[in-house]
């Protein structure tokens, strides 16, 4: 049985993820990117902020990708990049 993954992953990890397979094939595929920096002192108002100024370009964001998506055949996995024609709200 051979089955042809459509959608792109994503995860994140304190690690490296524990896989078998001694072909490479997931070993290639992965982009690991390092994140070294502490935070020391968090802020504390950084979710409200967010909230406040950001939330409408989220939204709007998400809208095009679920429009973009919705446009696929239903067997495609869709191009949900975020290139839809939503006329929501400016984006930032």
């Amino acid at each position: 049985m051979t089955v042809k993954w459509q959608a792109p992953m994503l995860f994140a990890s304190n690690g490296l993820p524990d896989y078998a397979g001694s072909d490479g094939q997931m070993h290639r595929r992965l982009v690991p990117f390092a994140f070294d920096l502490v935070v020391e002192s968090p802020d504390p108002t950084l979710l409200s902020r967010i909230l406040a100024t950001e939330l409408p370009a989220i939204v709007s964001k998400a809208m095009d990708a679920y429009l973009a998506a919705a446009r696929e055949p239903a067997t495609g996995g869709g191009d949900v990049s975020g290139g839809g024609t939503h006329t929501g709200p400016a984006r930032a």
